[in-house]
Order: C-alpha cells, then sequence, then structure tokens
C-alpha cells in the first residue's frame, strides 16, 4: 500500500490544480465574451487599430530601405532585376515596391506595402480562418504575425500575405493564382509552395494549368536570383556547430519569441536567457507529435525543417522572421487538418506568442526601430559641401542614404553608392584590423566625415574623433558619426559612383 505523500506536496499539488483550474476558468470567460458581436468587433477594431499605429511609428531599417532603393532608382525593370542578382532575392516584393512608386510619394511606399500585406494576413487570421474566436484573436496578436510579418516591410511580409490568402481560398480553383507566386517571393516560400502542392495533391485537386504555371513561376524566380559573376555574401558562415546551435536557439524561439540580445530586448535576437537552446528540441518533438495523425503533414514539417536547417549551417545562417515561418506550417496544417482531439499546449503556445506579440508591440511604439532617422538628421546638420561622407561597413548606407539622398563613400572600395551593391566582402575583422584600416583611409582621404557601426578601440584622435555616441534603436543596428584624420587636409571630395545610380529616393 503506498504512502500518501506529504502535506506540504499535497498543498502544492492542490495550488498546481488551482491555477490551472483558473487559467481554464479565464480563457472560458474570455471565449464566452467573444462570442458576443458587439465586443468581437470591438477586438477585431483593436487589433487593426494596433497594426496600423506600428505601421505607420515603424522606423525602416536598412534591408527596408535596401529593397526599396533597388527597385526605386533603377530606370527600368530590366536594369532593376539586373541588381537583384546581388541580392538573392525573386523579383515579386521589388516590382510591387516600383508600382506602388508610380502612384504614390517615395516615402509613402513601405507603409503602403505593409498596410496592404497587413490587411490581407490580420482579416485571413481575424475574419475567415477556422479556428474559434480567442485562438484566431491570440494567432493575430502573436509576435511573428503582427511584427515580423505585419509591420516590417520585406518580401517576408509579401509572402505571407499570399499564403494566408492561398489558405483562404483553398477550397477553390482561385487558390491556383496564389500558390505559384509563392516562389516569386523568396526561396523558402518556393519550399512551403510545394508542401501546398503536395497538399493538393493528396487531396486530388492537382491542376495542369496550375502546375506549368507554378513551374513557369519557380523558374523565374530561380533565373532572377542566379548570382553575378563578382557577387559577394554579405555574412560569411562560422563553424558547424556554432551555426547548428544558432539554428537551433532561433528555432526554439518560436515557442517564447520575446528576441533578447546581450541581456536586452532587441529584435533580430533570441527568447530570453538562451531558452532557445533547450525550447528548440521540445518544439520539433511537439511538431512531430501534432502531426502524427497524418503521415504527410508529419513528412512535410520534417523536410521542411531539414531545408531550413541546411540553409541555415551550409548556405547563409537564418535570422528567426525567417525561421519563424516553420510555425506557419503549423498554423496551415491545423486550418486545413488539424488533429483530432484537444492539444492544451497548442493553446498554450498561442497564449505566450499573443503575451510576447502585446509586449513587443508595446516596447516598439516606446522606443525607436532603428537609429537611423536620427543618425540622418545629424549628417544634414553636420554636412558643409566640403567633406566627402564615408561609411563602414557597407550596411549603414542604404538607410543613411535614403533619408539625406547623399551617396556615402566605401572607404574600402573608394566609390560612392546609395544602397550597397554586395561585390566585395570586407577583410576587417579584428580590432586590430579595424585600426588598422581607419589609419590607412586617414592618410588616404584625409578630413573626411565618417559614419561607423562600431566604436573603434585605441584608435588615436587624429585618425577618428567621434562626435556622437552610439546611437542604436530596437533592431540593435549601431551609428556613430565622427571625424574621420581631424585636421589634416581633404584629399578627395568627389567620388566616382560604384555604378550608375539616378536620383534621391525620396525626391518624389
Amino acid at each position: 500500500m503506498g504512502t500518501a505523500p506529504p502535506a506540504d506536496v499535497r498543498a502544492l499539488m492542490r495550488a498546481e490544480v488551482d491555477v490551472r483550474g483558473s487559467a481554464k476558468r479565464v480563457l472560458a470567460r474570455a471565449e464566452s465574451l467573444l462570442e458576443h458581436n458587439a465586443i468581437w468587433a470591438s477586438a477585431l477594431a483593436i487589433v487593426a487599430a494596433l497594426q496600423l499605429v506600428l505601421i505607420v511609428t515603424h522606423g525602416a531599417w536598412l534591408d527596408e530601405y535596401q529593397a526599396l532603393l533597388i527597385a526605386t532608382e533603377p530606370g527600368s525593370v530590366r536594369e532593376m532585376l539586373g541588381q537583384l542578382r546581388y541580392e538573392g532575392h525573386p523579383p515579386l516584393w521589388y516590382l510591387l515596391l516600383r508600382l506602388l512608386n508610380a502612384g504614390l510619394p517615395t516615402s509613402w511606399v513601405l507603409p503602403a506595402a505593409s498596410i496592404m500585406c497587413a490587411a490581407a494576413i490580420q482579416a485571413s487570421l481575424l475574419i475567415f480562418s477556422p479556428f474559434p474566436r480567442a485562438e484566431r484573436l491570440m494567432l493575430a496578436l502573436s509576435e511573428a504575425f503582427i511584427f515580423e510579418y505585419g509591420t516590417i516591410s520585406r518580401g517576408l511580409a509579401l509572402g505571407v500575405a499570399i499564403f494566408m490568402l492561398a489558405l483562404v481560398l483553398w477550397r477553390t480553383r482561385a487558390v491556383w493564382f496564389l500558390v505559384p507566386l509563392l516562389p516569386l517571393c523568396e526561396f523558402l516560400f518556393g519550399v512551403l509552395s510545394i508542401a501546398l502542392l503536395v497538399l493538393l495533391w493528396r487531396e486530388r485537386r492537382l491542376s495542369i494549368a496550375g502546375l506549368i504555371t507554378w513551374t513557369l513561376c519557380a523558374c523565374s524566380a530561380a533565373l532572377a536570383v542566379i548570382p553575378a559573376p563578382d557577387t559577394r555574401g554579405a555574412i560569411g558562415l562560422y563553424s558547424l556547430p556554432i551555426e547548428a546551435s544558432d539554428f537551433m536557439e532561433r528555432f526554439g524561439t518560436i515557442v517564447f519569441p520575446l528576441q533578447t540580445f546581450n541581456a536586452g530586448f532587441a529584435w533580430d535576437g533570441m527568447a530570453p536567457l538562451i531558452t532557445g537552446v533547450f525550447l528548440g528540441p521540445l518544439l520539433l518533438l511537439w511538431m512531430v507529435r501534432r502531426t502524427s495523425h497524418c503521415d504527410v503533414q508529419r513528412r512535410i514539417m520534417l523536410l521542411c525543417f531539414s531545408v531550413w536547417f541546411a540553409m541555415s549551417v551550409f548556405v547563409y545562417a537564418l535570422h528567426f522572421r525567417y525561421i519563424s515561418l516553420l510555425s506557419l506550417l503549423l498554423v496551415a496544417f491545423a486550418w486545413l487538418n488539424p488533429p483530432p482531439g484537444p492539444d492544451i499546449w497548442w493553446r498554450r503556445w498561442l497564449a505566450v506568442t499573443a503575451a510576447c506579440g502585446i509586449f513587443t508591440s508595446a516596447w516598439a511604439v516606446a522606443h525607436p526601430f532603428d537609429a537611423a532617422p536620427e543618425a540622418a538628421a545629424l549628417v544634414r546638420s553636420m554636412d558643409d559641401g566640403k567633406h566627402p561622407w564615408l561609411a563602414f561597413p557597407a550596411s549603414r548606407i542604404p538607410a543613411l542614404s535614403a533619408l539625406t539622398g547623399k551617396r556615402f563613400v566605401q572607404p574600402e572600395q573608394g566609390c560612392s553608392q546609395s544602397y550597397a551593391l554586395w561585390n566585395h566582402r570586407s577583410t576587417v575583422y579584428t580590432w586590430r584590423q579595424y585600426g588598422a584600416a581607419l589609419s590607412d583611409w586617414a592618410d588616404r582621404y584625409g578630413e573626411s566625415f565618417i559614419v561607423l557601426e562600431y566604436m573603434p578601440r585605441k584608435v588615436p584622435e587624429n585618425v577618428f574623433k567621434p562626435l556622437t555616441r552610439r546611437l542604436h534603436g530596437y533592431d540593435g543596428q549601431s551609428y556613430i558619426v565622427g571625424v574621420l584624420a581631424p585636421g589634416r587636409p581633404t584629399r578627395v571630395v568627389e567620388f566616382r559612383p560604384c555604378r550608375a545610380q539616378a536620383r534621391d529616393v525620396f525626391a518624389k
């Protein structure tokens, strides 16, 4: 006969039961309230208002400006497509930005594109999805949907919008107008489009015309991203163990998407206190378990996980915003063919991601997303027309150029540009190399203004003199404005362009 647990253990067990019961009662009460149409309409209005506020207050960062400049500066679509050979991205997002720029001031293009994508995503979730209202609301408020996809203006948002609309129109022939577009958004959406094709095949709903259209779009996307002969990767890879652990930590952030970096809240980071390392394997096990009712779903999930992992480890390290697309598959599977019976972990995950989404939204509204506007204002106030403006690394250039209308000199190459052309990989990796490079540039260019990402160490003031503190926003991107070779004669004022670039992006 077993021994009864001690009184303190029994008290803890009762407390745990009480907490679970209270949580269930709160959720049941919330679901009951949301069944009232007036309350549900109010909830929809709040989500829409929050999404709009996030978009209009969002300060675009370098990748958003890079795409905008590539889409709007070239004089023709053909020239634009030529620039994409250095980007590795298919053309659909750039074509959308270029189309919007034909009818809108350039400064409105990114917000307008975000509003279009966010409207499609949120309407799909809140109005057309088959989930209970409480789950719809949690999905709409989740960090990935309201911020990564709904706020930040990138091809990722367009791909998710098309994917969600494909789910909405899944039972109609119109789905074949959407699935072929996915490869034109990003390579990873091409993989997701294959997953949707497999599901359509399983339902015996393949269309010959649709498959031909998908093949043409996929081939067009592949041709568009064939690298130019002089393309150089912007970021190198570390060792296999480092990249694998980094991937799993970012993958685990899907469970707890409150992104941090160096013990502070920072977008493009990872779950707090390296919890992602432990949550990643648990998430993979749960994904396998949740798709156990359907072999096709399980195989698709494992195959996509393998593709994401292989790409991160061997090709290009994927950040959380792209890894989060694996959770999009979970949503699609739950939409089209959910597992039988309740899954308490599904709702717990939705609740956690919604809480993180609300916190992230509040933090993003209260703090500047990117420091480029502050740095650009300083550039405009300091510019005397007599000194060149340098920027290192090249990733500092797109946002500053878009906001000031100036071309910045890439000091390693000695040419000016407005967006980064990835045909050069920096040779500066260590602090010693950094200091040596600044000394070399001081001798080569003389007194110049320069914008840096990192404050140099042990560099004499006659080589570099900072004029500002480190400026940074929620995205963690840094800008430091200073003077190179103060007091020395300026050697060069005008620089040849790194390539032909036509105009100030905000001139229109």
